[in-house]
C-alpha cells in the first residue's frame, strides 16, 4: 500500500518540516493487550493489513498465553479477529515471516503449570486472502526465542535459538516455494553465536544479527557480539559466518528489519528476562530500549539514534508497510506492562515534507497560540484580527480530523483527539495565517 504522507511529525521526535528522521504515531489499540505475539503484514483487495499472531496477555503467567490473533485494517485505522492460531497449546516466543503474501509462523515454545518450558516444531502458514491456516511441515529441530529472517522472497532462515533446555547453533532454512526444509552451515558453536532472544534480518545475501542471550555457569547473560552469515547465492545452505565485539550490539527480543539495504533493530532491552518481564540475574524489572539500533553494510558501522521511538521490549517482529514505514504492535513498556498499543513509526524524507498538502506560510505575527503539547485545551489570540477564522487540526496523513470557528481569545478542545503529533492551522477567507505543530499527550 502506497501511503500519501503529506505531514510528518511525531511525538517525541525533535525534527520538524523540511528535514528527515524518523517519526512515530500511536494508531487505534489492538482489541487484547499481548507481548511476544509474532507480527507481520498482508495484503487482501489491494489494503495492507497488520497482523498479530498469540502472544501472553497482562496476567504474564503461564495461562496466560493465547492462540488470539487479530488484524488491522492500515486504510480505516481498526483492529478485527482473525481465526486463533491452531495449536493444541499455545506458544509465545515464535516468529512470523511474509513471503508473496503469506504468512509462515514458526516455532516458538509452550509452558506448563508447573513452569517447564518445550519449544515447538509447528510451522503454520495463514492466507491472508482467505483468513485461514494451513499447517506446512515441521521443523526439523524444534526451537523458538531465535532469529527468522527472508532471502529473495523465497527461502526463510531460522538461525539459532533455544531448543528445549539449550541454545542451538542449527540453521535450518525453509523452502516456501516446496514447503520442505533444509539444514544449512551451522553458527559457530560458542556462546557468542548460539543465542536466544536475538534477532536479525537479511541484506543481499547476508544476513545479520545482533543481541540475544548466552548460556552462562549460573544464569544467562547478553553478548555483545555482532554476527554476520554470508550465504553462497549458488547454494544457500553454505553459509560463511563472520563475527565480532561490539558494544551497541547488546539487545533482548528486539524488533528487526531491512530498511534502505541497512537493518534496523527497534526497541528490546539490555538486560535477558523471562516472559514475565523479570530479570534472569535476579535485579527485577527489565526497562525498555526507545532506540533504533541501526547497521550500515557499506560502512560496516553499528550506531544508535536514542528517543526516536517509544520505550519498548518483548518484540517478535515488526509489519512493514512500505519502504519507509513500519507498525510495532504489543510488546511491554515500561514497569512491564503488557501493551495494547499499535505504533507507525515512519521515515520522513525531504520528498515527504515537500509533497504536503497543507501549505507552508510565514506566520501572522498577531497570531499566538499556547500550549502546543498538552492534554487537551490549545488558546488562541488573534490581536488586531476581529474576523472569523477557521481552525484545523491534520493528522499525519494530511486527514482534516477538526475544524472549529473562532475569534480572537478563544479555546479548541482536543480531549477527544489520540495521543499523537498534529499541525493545527488558522485560515481566514481561505488564507492560511498561521500553521504550527501540536502535540497531544
Amino acid at each position: 500500500m502506497k501511503y500519501l504522507l503529506s505531514i510528518l511529525l511525531c511525538l517525541n521526535v525533535l525534527s520538524v518540516l523540511g528535514q528527515e528522521g524518523w517519526v512515530w504515531e500511536e494508531r487505534t489499540p489492538k482489541p487484547k493487550a499481548m507481548s511476544n505475539n509474532a507480527v507481520a503484514e498482508g495484503t487482501v483487495d489491494n489494503v495492507t493489513y497488520v497482523y498479530s499472531f498469540g502472544g501472553i496477555d497482562t496476567t504474564k503467567i503461564w495461562s496466560g498465553i493465547s492462540n488470539d490473533s487479530f488484524r488491522y485494517n492500515t486504510e480505516t485505522d481498526t483492529w478485527e479477529s482473525i481465526p486463533p492460531l491452531p495449536l493444541e497449546t499455545p506458544v509465545i516466543a515464535a516468529g512470523a515471516s511474509t513471503v508473496n503474501n503469506k504468512i509462515y509462523i514458526i516455532g516458538g515454545y509452550e509452558v506448563a503449570s508447573n513452569g517447564s518450558e518445550v519449544s515447538s516444531k509447528k510451522l503454520f502458514i495463514y492466507d491472508p486472502e482467505t483468513n485461514a491456516y494451513t499447517e506446512g511441515t515441521e521443523l526439523p529441530i524444534a526451537t523458538d526465542d531465535h532469529i527468522q529472517a527472508v532471502w529473495r522472497d523465497s527461502l526463510i532462515y531460522v538461525a539459532t535459538g533455544w531448543s528445549n533446555n539449550t541454545n542451538i547453533n542449527a540453521v535450518q532454512i525453509y523452502d516456501t516455494a516446496n514447503d520442505s526444509w533444509e539444514i544449512g552451515t551451522a553458527v559457530p558453536n560458542t556462546n557468542d553465536f548460539k543465542v536466544f532472544g536475538g534477532s536479525g534480518a537479511i541484506v543481499g545475501d547476508t544476513l545479520y544479527y545482533a543481541g540475544g542471550a548466552k548460556i552462562t555457569t549460573f544464569s544467562f547473560v547478553l553478548t555483545n557480539h555482532f554476527r554476520k552469515g554470508i550465504i553462497n547465492p549458488e547454494n544457500p545452505t553454505e553459509i560463511e559466518w563472520l563475527g565480532n565485539t561490539d558494544s551497541l550490539a547488546l539487545g533482548y527480543r528486539m524488533a528487526a528489519t531491512e530498511w534502505n539495504n541497512q537493518v534496523l533493530w527497534l526497541g528490546g532491552s539490555v538486560v535477558a528476562y523471562n516472559y514475565n518481564g523479570i530479570a534472569y540475574n535476579g535485579t527485577g524489572g527489565v526497562p525498555p530500549l526507545n532506540r533504533i539500533l541501526q547497521y550500515d553494510p557499506l560502512g560496516d558501522s553499528l550506531f544508535v539514534e536514542s528517543d526516536t521511538i517509544p520505550s519498548i521490549m518483548d518484540l517478535r517482529g515488526i509489519a512493514r508497510l512500505d519502504e519507509n514505514t513500519f507498525m510495532l504492535v504489543g510488546g511491554m513498556g515500561f514497569d512491564q506492562q503488557v501493551q495494547d498499543k499499535a505504533y507507525w513509526i515512519h521515515y520522513q524524507t525531504a520528498t515527504d515534507t515537500m509533497n504536503t498538502t497543507i501549505p507552508m506560510v510565514e506566520n501572522n505575527a498577531n497570531i499566538k497560540v499556547y500550549p502546543t503539547i498538552t492534554k487537551g485545551m490549545i488558546y488562541v489570540e488573534a490581536g488586531g484580527i476581529d474576523t472569523a477564522l477557521k481552525a484545523t487540526i491534520w493528522d499525519v496523513s494530511g486527514k482534516s480530523i477538526l475544524t472549529k470557528k473562532i475569534k480572537n481569545n478563544e479555546s479548541i478542545d482536543i480531549n477527544d483527539v489520540r495521543v499523537g503529533t498534529y499541525i493545527l492551522t488558522i485560515e481566514r477567507d481561505g488564507e492560511i495565517l498561521y500553521r504550527g505543530q501540536i502535540l497531544k499527550e
